[in-house]
């Protein structure tokens, strides 16, 4: 009975986690793990074992002092009414696939989460939380390509937001990266947005001189990549036309 009051308050009750088994795992690929739970010092009851994949991402807001706001791109419930005896140690697998509108990982600016949740009846949930690396060759292509240009990324790069689809009809998330470049005296920041689908990445950028006091815009442009006919020789020409052509 003491053991129960105990675990009703996380004492000696189960405990949770979940082992990746593939921590770098691209856009539109599977990811694959297991939820380890481990049997406290009393049988117990498992509602619902979920797992959500999210990042957070800064909100511009005016009504609220809290800017950084959570965004889960995938979430599921991997099983219910599980009972775990007490001593007795189960294992869960899962997988499932990485949306194309998920964000890219990017050091320590740019992080993406797999939360691992067990509901257990009259006690308090338990928790995991996992670092997942997410990559898409294609960006990090066009990102490689940038930093030969001598433009080197801002602690701020990798961050996301949301924006409405005309097309759509609906906010999409939009991953964007922010870089900084000195020549000659003069201070260049370039902003590149990526907006990833199954078939296609759309990758905006602007070009600012911050020399002076105010941004100046120097160029603003888009560019439609079809992933299945990747072509970095062709965007390289494009990308060193454009910044060429503003002298940054």
């Amino acid at each position: 009975m003491f053991e129960k009051i105990l675990s009703s308050i996380g004492i000696g009750c189960a405990k949770v986690n979940t082992i990746l088994l593939n921590e770098d795992v691209q856009l539109g690929d599977t990811l694959k793990g297991e939820v380890h739970i481990f049997g406290g010092k009393v049988d117990q009851h498992i509602s619902e074992i979920n797992i959500n994949l999210y990042t957070d991402y800064y909100k511009d807001s005016d009504d609220s002092e809290f800017h950084d706001v959570r965004k889960v791109f995938y979430e599921k419930v991997v099983a219910t009414d599980v009972y775990i005896k007490a001593g007795i140690d189960e294992i869960i697998p899962f997988e499932f696939v990485i949306p194309f509108d998920c964000p890219v990982s990017l050091k320590a600016q740019q992080g993406i989460f797999l939360e691992t949740d067990l509901a257990i009846d009259r006690a308090i949930d338990q928790h995991d939380l996992d670092p997942v690396v997410v990559k898409d060759s294609n960006i990090e292509k066009f990102n490689v390509l940038i930093e030969s240009t001598g433009f080197n990324h801002t602690s701020q790069s990798g961050k996301g937001f949301f924006e409405f689809d005309s097309e759509n009809k609906k906010k999409s998330y939009v991953q964007q990266f922010i870089y900084t470049k000195h020549k000659e005296g003069r201070n260049f920041v370039l902003y590149i947005d990526f907006k990833s689908t199954k078939e296609q990445l759309n990758i905006s950028f602007d070009i600012y001189d911050t020399t002076e006091e105010q941004q100046n815009l120097l160029k603003s442009h888009t560019i439609y990549v079809n992933k299945t006919a990747f072509d970095i020789a062709e965007l390289k020409k494009q990308v060193l036309s454009i910044i060429e052509e503003n002298n940054a």
